[in-house]
């Protein structure tokens, strides 16, 4: 079917991508998802190019991706987790905005409370710290140049392993796998508390 859209629905089932579905817990889910499968499929498909202008171009936006990825695991437990008011939860967007570190900040004592002494805890900030060290903007793989002086962003040459990225993705997914779930198992339990108590 040929059409002059751009977005439009051609009742082509398996070549239908379904957006808006579910409520705010299944979207983040969704989007999270998303972000992690398209950068670890551009990271496959750059790898098994064997081509350097491919690996040296799909890095942009694999990296991009996967910032993308972790930050939006760190404001799902923000949002749907937090014991604050809605009104707390829309000033911590607000003041957190794109910044990894200060998300991060928000959900550590949550975390550290379900996971006591556990040594993952660590390793996975220094991740998220340096991927945050290395984009404090969220700028750096959507833009090749600044705004304010139109210069580039990244000026100094270095080469990055895709494979070790997605490796360390990877772990950082079965991490926030595992957090949320029990997060998720927490509030369900404690909405049955109030339900039976009435409190």
């Amino acid at each position: 079917m040929t059409t002059n859209k751009l977005f439009t629905d051609t009742n082509d089932y398996y070549k239908l991508g379904h957006i808006g579905w579910g409520d705010t817990s299944l979207q983040f889910s969704g989007y999270i998802e998303g972000y992690k499968t398209g950068a670890d499929t551009l990271v496959e498909k750059a790898i098994t190019s064997g081509n350097i202008s491919i690996l040296d171009t799909l890095v942009y936006p694999a990296l991009f991706l996967y910032r993308q990825f972790i930050e939006l695991q760190l404001k799902q437990i923000i949002l749907l987790h937090s014991k604050k008011s809605y009104a707390e939860k829309k000033d911590v967007f607000k003041r957190v905005g794109h910044n990894l570190q200060l998300a991060w900040n928000e959900i550590q004592p949550l975390i550290e409370t379900l996971l006591e002494a556990d040594n993952s805890i660590d390793e996975i900030k220094e991740l998220i710290l340096e991927f945050h060290r290395f984009d404090e903007s969220s700028f750096n793989f959507r833009y090749p140049i600044k705004k304010k002086d139109l210069n580039v962003v990244i000026n100094v040459s270095e080469r990055i392993d895709l494979q070790v990225i997605k490796n360390q993705m990877d772990k950082i997914d079965g991490f926030f796998c595992g957090v949320t779930a029990m997060l998720d198992q927490v509030q369900a339990s404690e909405s049955e508390m109030e339900n039976y108590y009435g409190i």
